[in-house]
């Protein structure tokens, strides 16, 4: 099925794409080549496409993406798929520092919003924190950075004073 800016090129049935035959695979097959017409710059940083790629398998465990490159006399062939999800992610992205513990991970859903977190502290002396809403990256942060960071703080502070580690009087 093609599209072309925006707009199937093929009669759509009720609104979705003809069937064409019958199978037991299912998945989508994107072909892109960008229009000049529409993109400012139709060349691509290639590491920026595999990176993209590889996290939005993270962020979706049951997704495969596989990345082909045909441009060259050789075909590029990366598969993208991650079982472990975001705690693969984390481990990953420490994978050259030494940790302190095992990855934390826990996931939840209240009133139709799932949202799904890991952590590992680290020997570093900085954060290092990824926010994404909807598989986009939020280089920025955003509310549910800061409100995660807050309860987290809140639970650990309370947590601590529970075992005596902290007073009530101690800063956080």
């Amino acid at each position: 099925d093609r599209y072309e800016r925006g707009v199937p090129v093929v009669e759509l049935e009720n609104g979705l794409l003809p069937k064409i035959g019958k199978t037991k695979k299912t998945g989508t097959k994107v072909n892109f080549l960008p229009d000049p017409e529409i993109f400012e710059k139709t060349r691509f940083k290639e590491d920026e496409i595999k990176s993209r790629m590889h996290e939005t398998a993270y962020l979706n465990p049951k997704l495969t993406i596989i990345y082909e490159d045909r441009r060259g006399e050789e075909v590029e062939h990366i598969v993208y798929h991650e079982e472990d999800g975001i705690r693969g992610f984390v481990k990953d992205l420490n994978k050259n520092t030494e940790v302190l513990h095992d990855v934390v991970y826990f996931k939840g859903e209240s009133e139709g919003i799932t949202v799904e977190a890991a952590f590992q502290y680290t020997n570093e002396f900085h954060e290092n924190i990824l926010g994404f809403c909807n598989n986009i990256f939020n280089a920025e942060g955003g509310t549910h950075i800061t409100g995660f960071k807050t309860v987290f703080t809140t639970v650990i502070n309370s947590y601590a004073r529970e075992l005596g580690i902290l007073k009530e009087k101690d800063v956080n």
